[in-house]
């Protein structure tokens, strides 16, 4: 069987992930969480000490708590009153349940007898403390349960009459349909009169009777569990074979390091019956001795001898310890009730390595009879003193209407990954969307097992976790995930996708030389890379020959020789151009002047890509005037750079250039005839506008042809 023990775990390294909740109140859950009918869901719980929830969220709205005196009378109030506290025995103050409260060691004779917890009618008490809500148990009356008690302040009274032994009489886990179960205190350990009900005894006080037959087969179990009655002769029985007298009240030896504590199955508030019992230590008071027809164990001189000290391996409770801690495992599959009990603390305490173990079987009928036919049960606890006492405290406290081989398992949690959705088909039930990012499921882990209550934070998260996947980089994570047993344990780590998809696309030059039209078939769409590579298409691809069967060329001035870049984003579209096999490419470049500059600059701005045939000589024929930044520029015929000839090569090496110079002239204005008292300034005049007009009036008037408009006439030759 697996161990049970805690084990220390790597939280968040480990890639490899119990459902369920309980309404009770104040335990945070809601009376929904609870089944009453024949459709029972799991209902699992765990609250106290190392659980995750601390008594104290609870309050005692979720419990019903209860003391009574001697004389059946309720213990509200005051030093005796059962409830809710804060553990003094444990660092952490956390609260614990104390079923007996209010007792008092002395510091005299090493804390062995109280001093004040000794009279009136709380000396003899019992407390009991039952979750508020009934749970629903399945046909099969299943069930797991795991708790962790204690019974500090062990002591006897400053008598000493009545005991030998400190620490009495013990806890019992009850399991019962009353809302408002009554037990009776000593012997009958709280749970005494709860008719209808499953109990597993945490005995710590040994009170079996036993008597001296007067025959070989020595002494016998009386069966009564109130006090120790032991007959060294045969004088004192009555007719039927019980005691007479109560002499030789203290039979035992003396030696209080000889403990007979146990655990054990009973039922129906029945005391005396045990349906099984184990010894803690193994030592069994019944063991006989048939050579000389003795009890091994009652009779044995133990003093010093191994395995029969009191330590908390074979005892409960010891006069000055505090701290021993027992965790108890019950479980019911629905054919044979198992317990057991191990040392040590809810998450440290080893399950396979018990200090008493029972399994019993016990038909479904019979524990259907045994809780009246109830499956809505109350689940809590019981205990009484006497004249042996402690502070009987319950620490923590697991339970689950479902059966579990091994005993409650601590909290798993599972790690959900999330990558950035590309090109997945939709598939809404794996995927989410956060921060307006879609996400689709890559890979759950297996269950991690952790204590309960264990946080799971960003911080947590590797580095081989945050590189999982090629092509995604870690984006998030949930913020926290405090992992308990029966929550919904999933911890979500997001990953941004790094990859691109690109597309090529290829273009032909149209027949009729005005543009380019694109091959559809030939596109090649969704190939992939990622974000920030370089990605040259005309890898594995003979560009250059594509189209060449078809008399295409690759069009190089457009497209380039090899067609690559750096992708920037998710989505790049790759554009190839191919013209025909009998064109060239050739440019037409403008220069342009400023009036007032002695250099032509060249206008990226209308420069022209063209085609044309190989091997035709091309001519290219300016326009009159061009407009630029506002400015009107006229062609510069007589600019020896112009080049409006030219042949068309397949290199294409043909640039055409033409040039161009603003038009704008300034000129004074003659003065006039009268003298101005101060000088005017110059006068602009349309000279071009004078001449045009000296020009037509010569025409009109001489018949005078004018081969230059001059501000002076000549006549023709």
């Amino acid at each position: 069987m697996r161990k049970r023990k805690k084990r220390v775990v790597s939280v968040m390294a480990a890639a490899t992930f119990l459902v369920g909740s309980i309404g009770i109140t104040g335990l945070n859950w809601t009376a929904s969480d609870i089944k009453a009918d024949t459709t029972v869901e799991e209902s699992i719980f765990m609250v106290g000490q190392n659980t995750g929830t601390n008594f104290g969220d609870l309050g005692i709205g979720g419990w019903i708590i209860k003391g009574t005196d001697n004389y059946g009378n309720d213990l509200t109030g005051g030093p005796y009153a059962p409830g809710l506290m804060e553990d003094p025995y444990k660092n952490a103050k956390e609260n614990v349940i104390r079923l007996i409260n209010g007792v008092t060691t002395s510091a005299e004779n090493n804390g062995l007898y109280s001093a004040d917890d000794n009279n009136g009618n709380a000396t003899y008490r019992s407390g009991s403390a039952f979750i508020k809500r009934k749970v629903t148990l399945n046909d099969n009356y299943q069930f797991s349960a795991k708790f962790t008690i204690s019974m500090p302040d062990a002591c006897i009274d400053d008598a000493g009459v009545y005991t030998r032994e400190p620490g009495g009489d013990g806890i019992a886990f009850v399991i019962q349909p009353d809302s408002d179960p009554t037990g009776t205190a000593g012997g009958g350990m709280g749970y005494q009169g709860i008719d209808n009900s499953l109990i597993v005894e945490m005995d710590s006080f040994f009170n079996g009777g036993y008597y001296y037959k007067g025959d070989k087969d020595g002494f016998d179990n009386w069966g009564f569990s109130n006090q120790v009655y032991i007959y060294g002769t045969g004088t004192y029985l009555d007719p039927t074979g019980g005691p007479y007298s109560h002499d030789n009240y203290q039979g035992l030896p003396a030696n209080p390091q000889q403990r007979f504590d146990h655990i054990g199955i009973m039922t129906g508030g029945n005391q005396q019956e045990h349906l099984a019992v184990a010894y803690l230590g193994g030592n069994d008071p019944c063991e006989w001795d048939g050579t000389n027809n003795t009890y091994v164990n009652m009779n044995k001189n133990i003093s010093g001898q191994n395995g029969y000290e009191n330590t908390a391996a074979n005892s409960f409770a010891k006069a000055g310890e505090n701290n021993r801690l027992f965790t108890v495992w019950v479980q019911y599959d629905g054919e044979t009730l198992t317990a057991r009990v191990s040392t040590g603390d809810f998450l440290n305490a080893d399950y396979d390595a018990p200090i008493a173990t029972l399994s019993k079987a016990i038909p479904v009928n019979d524990m259907k009879g045994y809780l009246g036919n109830n499956k809505d049960v109350y689940v809590g606890f019981t205990s009484a003193v006497g004249s042996s006492k402690a502070n009987h405290t319950v620490h923590s406290l697991a339970f689950s209407n479902k059966y579990y081989e091994n005993g409650i398992p601590d909290p798993e949690y599972t790690i959900k990954y999330w990558v950035e959705k590309t090109n997945e088909p939709s598939n809404p039930a794996n995927e989410k969307t956060v921060n307006g990012i879609t996400y689709v499921l890559k890979e759950t882990s297996a269950p991690v097992e952790v204590a309960n209550g264990t946080s799971i934070k960003p911080s947590n998260i590797t580095n081989a976790q945050k590189n999982k996947y090629a092509g995604y980089v870690y984006s998030a994570a949930d913020t926290e995930l405090v992992v308990k047993l029966g929550g919904d344990n999933v911890y979500n780590i997001y990953y941004k996708s790094v990859a691109a998809t690109y597309t090529i696309e290829y273009y032909k030059e149209k027949s009729d030389g005005t543009g380019f039209e694109k091959v559809v078939a030939d596109t090649e769409s969704n190939l992939t890379s990622t974000i920030g590579s370089r990605v040259d298409i005309s890898v594995g691809r003979n560009l250059a020959n594509k189209y060449s069967s078809e008399g295409f060329k690759l069009d190089t001035t457009v497209s380039g020789t090899l067609i690559s870049k750096t992708l920037d984003s998710k989505e790049t579209i790759f554009k190839v151009y191919y013209i025909n096999a009998t064109s060239a490419p050739y440019v037409v470049e403008y220069y342009i002047k400023n009036d007032g500059d002695t250099e032509y600059k060249k206008s990226t701005d209308l420069t022209e890509n063209k085609t044309g045939t190989i091997g035709d000589t091309v001519s290219v024929t300016p326009p009159t005037t061009i407009t630029v930044g506002g400015k009107t520029y006229t062609f510069d015929k007589d600019n020896n750079g112009n080049i409006l000839t030219l042949e068309i090569k397949d290199d294409g090496s043909a640039v055409f250039k033409l040039y161009f110079e603003e038009v704008k002239e300034d000129v004074t204005e003659p003065a006039t005839t009268e003298k101005p008292t101060t000088p005017d300034a110059p006068q602009t005049r349309d000279v071009i506008g004078d001449r045009l007009k000296i020009a037509a009036i010569a025409i009109a008037v001489f018949g005078m042809t004018v081969v230059g408009v001059n501000s002076k006439r000549r006549k023709k030759n």
